[in-house]
């Protein structure tokens, strides 16, 4: 399986904000698939991770929320985190967000990586 990072960064989280990562996603000629890698090391007790994973239902359409879970917490656990797939088909638009919840803004690091096999 093919896989390759299409966009990454930091993410310095305010607390309580939905953060969008990259600019957003359009489905290539033939459809793709994209996860979100998360590295959210920098937690500390009583702070979470959420990630929010979002889509049209169909072109042209409103982008309405597929899937969203805490993927790490400041006490224990593991802070590297693979999203769920996100599966574009062609000119469907879709996006990853994450959103810090207690404690003091954190930096996260983050990639968006485009998985086909």
């Amino acid at each position: 399986m093919a896989a390759s990072v299409i966009a990454s960064g930091t993410q310095t989280c305010t607390v309580d904000t939905t953060h969008l990562l990259g600019s957003g996603l359009t489905g290539p000629s033939g459809g793709a698939h994209y996860a979100l890698l998360t590295d959210a090391n920098a937690l500390v007790g009583g702070e979470q991770l959420t990630v929010i994973i979002s889509r049209e239902a169909f072109a042209a359409g409103t982008q309405r929320v597929l899937w969203r879970g805490v993927v790490a917490s400041g006490i224990g656990g593991t802070r590297v985190q693979d999203s769920p797939i996100l599966r574009l088909p062609e000119g469907i638009d879709g996006k990853f967000e994450i959103l810090q919840q207690g404690g003091t803004g954190r930096a996260i690091l983050w990639s968006i990586e485009r998985v086909d096999g």
